[in-house]
């Protein structure tokens, strides 16, 4: 998604993050239930999306901070399709005894 600021205001560090309305509403309601500031958020959504690429650091001493993310990253997107399975077989299991 394209974003316009009109004001034209770059960041001291080049980066900028602007959200529309909607997912600034689903970032203060998430701040709000969960705590936070919103650019530690921002830039742990940023890492998670390098890590996912496998974007590998420069300097070798940080490789392994990255391979223990990735571990961590794989066994979280195991645990929510199991949970998904999960669910699945449940609903499976309602809807058979619901023809019962």
């Amino acid at each position: 998604m394209a974003y316009r600021d009109p004001n034209q205001v770059k960041a001291p560090d080049g980066i900028k993050c602007r959200l529309d309305q909607y997912d600034q509403e689903r970032l203060e309601r998430f701040l709000k239930t969960n705590g936070g500031q919103p650019a530690v958020i921002a830039r742990e959504a940023v890492v998670e999306f390098l890590d996912r690429r496998n974007i590998e650091y420069a300097e070798n001493h940080k490789q392994k901070e990255l391979e223990q993310r990735k571990l961590v990253i794989a066994v979280a997107d195991r645990i929510r399709v199991m949970k998904n399975e999960f669910e699945v077989a449940d609903a499976q299991d309602v809807a058979h005894m619901v023809q019962q």
